[in-house]
């Protein structure tokens, strides 16, 4: 199984709930997003995906920082959605003024509807076009067993 093409893209929005100490306290953040049905056939869903995010960061020193995420999803076509819950932790590196790399663990649960929980890891960059866009460009792959495969991303976030 499988196919190639583009997910639907996401939009969302994100609400500062608390500004870090760096060494003290993170950065919180709740972000609502949904998907928009426009992706390729393969991969389009014909109804939006809300998600609902609590995300928090750790800046470490200057150049490396921590993060971490908890999710749920309503995902799935209609008369076939299905709730899912996710947990991730990921490292960050500042390389210059305007880039970035990271690396991600996270867990899906289930990773599809009635289907097993499945753990990913992904890697990538950030780079900052200007002070309201950035970019960014991720590869990842399962860790288990019963999945198998690697996917490419990228995406674009703007600042209002």
């Amino acid at each position: 199984g499988g196919g190639e093409g583009f997910l639907d893209p996401v939009a969302g929005v994100k609400y500062r709930l608390q500004t870090g100490v760096s060494g003290k306290t993170p950065d919180l953040a709740f972000v609502a997003q949904a998907t928009i049905p426009a992706g390729s056939p393969d991969f389009r869903v014909r109804r939006s995906q809300p998600t609902l995010k609590l995300a928090g960061y750790h800046q470490l020193d200057a150049a490396n920082g921590a993060g971490w995420n908890v999710v749920w999803s309503n995902l799935g076509p209609r008369g076939a959605t299905f709730d899912q819950w996710a947990i991730s932790g990921y490292w960050a590196c500042t390389l210059d003024a305007k880039t970035a790399s990271f690396v991600e663990l996270y867990h899906l649960m289930p990773a599809s509807k009635g289907g097993p929980n499945s753990t990913f890891v992904d890697a990538g960059v950030t780079y900052l076009l200007d002070k309201a866009t950035q970019i960014d460009l991720r590869i990842a792959s399962a860790l288990d067993q019963r999945r198998d495969g690697w996917f490419i991303g990228s995406g674009v976030a703007l600042r209002c």
